[in-house]
């Protein structure tokens, strides 16, 4: 019993790290992403110098001819660099992306929904309702790709908050039926 319990502590104090984490996206989502940009951003320059090192450091002739050390360590010290000082280009490039899959994945349903249009499907105005309104978000995610960065980390946010809040709701659950169990254990003995 004592082991159980000490795992059920141990899921309870994980899900209340996961509901304070998932309240830091949800509220503070700019932070976040500025924070994982420096995070990353130095992440990049430190394995850009390391392969920088090893590049500098190999004296064998022939093998440097083929190492692309000083090609990845350039790049990476670079790349880092544009991260820390400017947190917001990871931001901005992957609600970029996602915005140009949502805008070919919505005009090609578009045109899914005017053939069955074509083929007197009573559907396809919802079809094309939706396909829509799916390419005027991708169009906003690619116009304001920031913005959208911050709705995507706040919904992860939201997310990351419901699962920590039922993860403590089973808490409770499971803490109760131990200790009726553990009542029904006790009543047994006596």
């Amino acid at each position: 019993m004592k082991k159980s319990k000490s795992i059920l502590y141990s899921s309870l104090i994980s899900s209340i790290v996961f509901l304070l984490f998932g309240l830091i996206l949800f509220f503070n989502p700019e932070v976040t992403i500025s924070s994982i940009s420096y995070i990353l951003g130095g992440i990049l320059i430190i394995i850009g110098f390391i392969n920088f090192l090893k590049y500098v450091l190999n004296n064998d002739k022939v093998i440097k001819s083929f190492d692309f050390n000083l090609v990845y360590g350039i790049v990476g010290m670079i790349a880092g660099v544009v991260l820390v000082l400017n947190p917001t280009a990871i931001a901005t490039i992957i609600p970029l992306i996602i915005g140009v899959i949502v805008v070919v994945s919505s005009t090609i349903k578009i045109n899914y929904a005017l053939l069955l249009k074509q083929m007197n499907n009573i559907k396809w105005k919802p079809a094309f309702i939706v396909s829509l309104l799916s390419l005027i978000c991708g169009i906003v995610l690619i116009l304001n790709p920031f913005k959208g960065a911050v709705v995507i980390t706040k919904a992860i946010g939201l997310l990351i908050i419901t699962y920590a809040i039922l993860e403590i709701i089973e808490f409770i659950i499971l803490l109760k039926s131990l200790k009726n169990v553990e009542i029904e254990e006790k009543n047994e003995k006596n």
